[in-house]
């Protein structure tokens, strides 16, 4: 169903589950991302370090070594690109502008301000593709921040960080499905790889807390 918009192609509403509970957009970030980091460490502390062979020798090694910061040092890297990603979520709910699209042009010139923005075409198979599009550099955006924190993570907990990354990747193939079908369509897959991605990040962070605490 088409989205109603303005004289220049903007929705005249945002599209937010913030605006529908009727809460700032920042809180409806901090409290999601949240919950998604509470529900990781307690899914690696009662399920997946308890199940670890060799787990404390790995803790001492990494505290012998003082690499626990560089643990910790990654989920801080993690936590600036939430923040980055907060500031745009922001930005979008301010301007209007809808998924697929991450940029507004405007034409310029005596006759530009007449007509409207350009963004994407979501549309047939134009949109297809360009919601395909957008899905790819999903996956490029989050992959350098995925992998490290998978060698991070498979020092510690080699098969849990092998089961995540199978998740992790399975899920962005279904978001990328579900996205080039329509725009909601990248919910499901995206909300699954970002409980595995949640898991290996928790994995990091206690692991990176351990190791600082052992040698004290």
């Amino acid at each position: 169903m088409a989205k109603e918009t303005d004289a220049k192609g903007i929705p005249l509403k945002a599209d937010h589950p913030a605006i529908g509970m009727g809460i700032p957009i920042w809180s409806f970030y901090f409290m999601f991302n949240s919950f998604m980091t509470l529900v990781g460490v307690a899914i690696t502390s009662l399920v997946i370090y308890p199940s670890q062979p060799g787990l404390e020798e790995k803790i001492d090694t990494l505290a012998s070594l003082g690499f626990g910061w560089a643990y910790l040092g990654m989920w801080i890297i993690k936590l600036g690109q939430m923040l980055l990603g907060i500031n745009l979520g922001t930005a979008r709910v301010a301007s209007r502008v809808a998924v697929p699209d991450q940029h507004v042009y405007q034409v310029k010139g005596a006759e530009g301000s007449k007509l409207g923005f350009v963004l994407m075409d979501t549309e047939g198979a134009n949109g297809s593709f360009n919601r395909a599009q957008r899905a790819l550099q999903n996956y490029h955006e989050t992959f350098p921040l995925f992998a490290v924190m998978f060698l991070l993570a498979a020092f510690v907990c080699p098969f849990p960080a092998f089961v995540c990354a199978c998740v992790y990747s399975a899920a962005k193939v279904l978001a990328a499905l579900g996205y080039t079908s329509a725009a909601e369509g990248r919910i499901p897959g995206t909300m699954i790889s970002l409980l595995a991605n949640t898991v290996l990040e928790s994995i990091v962070l206690l692991a990176g807390f351990k190791s600082i605490i052992s040698r004290r």
